[in-house]
């Protein structure tokens, strides 16, 4: 077991170039909890023109999925936010976690995913000490530390999955989640602010 200090590790965070509002936001919270080393990582905005929006929402999924993958190709700990983060009241940035730990999740997600359907509720998580759970099915990649390469490529692997089965990024991550030694924070330190998913973020309702 090995207490590490989220500030002081690497931060990859993604966004799209139009998110002007949630770039100011986001060195904003980098600012006032002292992380020392951050890496915005831009993603490509898609042309919408002419397209359904299914596959727009496609489209979208993946160019996210795509800019995680560069971010998961550096060496060493680290962590990926997403632009649409807030720190929760229960931030703190110490974390204690096991040597064969591949994964911590900072954020959580009621929506999950639970024999093959996604909704709400279908979170699965057992507490495994303090409150750290191991989680099973949830969707949600907005905010994860990420601790083994062999992890990082396996995460990388379920991103092309997706694409090939032509399905949200971070559906074939919920489903592999219990395949892995993942565990999450909850309360979680990180939710969702972007007024959709802010109460399905922020606790287990």
């Amino acid at each position: 077991m090995k207490s590490l200090d989220l500030r002081k590790l690497p931060v990859y965070w993604i966004t799209i170039e139009p998110n002007k509002d949630r770039h100011e936001r986001m060195e904003s919270l980098f600012s006032t909890l002292g992380f020392e080393n951050t890496t915005r990582l831009t993603g490509e905005h898609i042309d919408k023109v002419n397209k359904s929006y299914m596959d727009i929402q496609y489209e979208k999924t993946h160019k996210v999925s795509d800019t995680h993958v560069i971010a998961l190709q550096n060496e060493g700990p680290l962590i990926i936010l997403e632009d649409d983060v807030w720190f929760t009241e229960d931030w703190n940035p110490i974390v204690t976690v096991e040597d064969d730990l591949d994964a911590l999740y900072l954020g959580f997600s009621n929506w999950g995913m639970k024999d093959g359907a996604d909704g709400m509720n279908q979170t699965q998580i057992e507490k495994k000490r303090d409150n750290y759970y191991k989680i099973k099915g949830m969707l949600g990649i907005h905010a994860i530390l990420y601790l083994t390469e062999e992890y990082k490529q396996v995460t990388i692997n379920n991103f092309e999955r997706a694409k090939n089965e032509k399905s949200y990024c971070d559906i074939p991550v919920a489903e592999d989640l219990e395949n892995h030694n993942v565990l999450g924070l909850f309360p979680p330190l990180f939710y969702q602010k972007d007024g959709r998913n802010d109460e399905v973020t922020r606790r287990f309702l």
